[in-house]
């Protein structure tokens, strides 16, 4: 006797193999995307401070950098051209329009400010990521 095809065991044997499979892979890949978009957070964050020190360089001539500190809104380095439109990697959205970039002036004050220091930090949603 001929035999054509697959018998019931060997379909439901085949079928078995490739669920282990999807059970072991899918974690693995869901792990991977979201470190991804974790790292991908941590870089934009760090562009976005980039881009106030962009804005400053542009900017010099203005005395906003004399208080200790000074933000920017998000938004406004957008529409300086020091950044693109943003989108949060975590959540597929813009910006918020509270979310700014700021950066803290510490350290003495003296007329030369060679002992001044700067902190950045990006604010999102009320958290801080410093630089």
């Amino acid at each position: 006797m001929k035999k054509n095809g697959f018998t019931l065991i060997e379909i439901l044997g085949v079928i078995i193999i490739l669920a282990v499979i999807a059970v072991i892979t899918i974690p693995l890949v869901d792990r991977t995307i979201n470190k991804g978009k974790r790292n991908l957070d941590i870089v934009q964050k760090q562009q976005l401070i980039k881009a106030l020190k962009d804005y400053y360089a542009d900017y010099t001539h203005s005395k906003e950098m004399i208080s200790n500190l000074s933000c920017k809104k998000i938004s406004e380095l957008v529409d300086s051209g020091n950044l693109d439109n943003p989108v949060n990697p975590l959540t597929n959205s813009n910006y918020g329009s509270d979310d700014k970039v700021c950066v803290e002036k510490t350290g003495s004050s003296s007329v030369y400010e060679s002992n001044v220091m700067y902190k950045y930090y990006a604010e999102i949603g009320g958290t801080k990521y410093y630089e």
